[in-house]
């Protein structure tokens, strides 16, 4: 899972930009945003922390291991913070999932290509084109 997909799930759920992900406002649409954004990061990549602060705009590690508590601990007792946190993950996840899906599909794609005949390739055209569609629809869900 990349940040930048997990960022752009978190950016969906809350209806923001990405520059007002990052940016420095303690508002609590943008702090909220923040923390499920650095919970999802440390529960869904390998990242450091230094990597994920670098992402939100340049925080220290210190910050994010902050906001990490913080994540924690609004879930235990926001039930809105929750949902939101829940619906981030599901996007970002089937995002990751749908791209799999496509990076098999072209790879097998690619196989076929190799050892097919004209009309097989025709058919594999079709049917990389439907699940390309497919995929990019989901992309376009997320900002």
């Amino acid at each position: 899972m990349a940040l930048s997909d997990i960022k752009a799930a978190v950016c969906g759920v809350f209806d923001l930009t990405e520059a007002e992900l990052i940016g420095q406002s303690r508002e609590q649409k943008y702090a909220h945003a923040r923390h499920i954004f650095v919970g999802l990061a440390r529960d869904m990549t390998d990242c450091r922390l230094t990597e994920i602060g670098a992402a939100l705009g340049g925080r220290d590690h210190t910050t994010i291991l902050n906001s990490q508590r913080r994540f924690e601990h609004l879930c235990s007792v926001n039930e809105q913070f929750v949902r939101r946190a829940d619906n981030a993950w599901a996007i970002a996840f089937r995002s990751l999932r749908d791209r799999e899906r496509v990076e098999r599909l072209f790879d097998d794609l690619g196989e076929r290509l190799c050892a097919g005949t004209a009309s097989q390739v025709t058919r594999v055209n079709r049917i990389a084109s439907r699940h390309l569609g497919a995929w990019l629809e989901v992309r376009g869900t997320i900002r």
